[in-house]
């Protein structure tokens, strides 16, 4: 995760996290048609690479969409 928010931080927060998606639902898509468990396993990898693409940029994402006063309000209270 470190390095995909370093990456995030030079190439653009949004750029990485929807790549990030993308590459989640593709992989998502693709535990559907697997036959094997290496297939299953390098699905999952993928899986967890998209992951660790959203995570560092989510928060901060989020945080530009939202009301500046509520930026810091706990997130069951927005």
């Amino acid at each position: 995760m470190l390095a995909f928010g370093a990456i995030a931080d030079r190439f653009g927060r949004r750029r990485i996290m929807l790549i990030g998606l993308v590459l989640l639902g593709v992989a998502s898509l693709a535990t559907a048609f697997v036959v094997t468990a290496e297939q299953l396993i390098a699905v999952r990898m993928a899986m967890g690479v998209a992951a660790a693409m959203n995570t560092p940029s989510g928060r901060p994402t989020r945080r530009r969409a939202h009301i500046p006063t509520l930026n810091n309000a706990p997130l069951g209270r927005c």
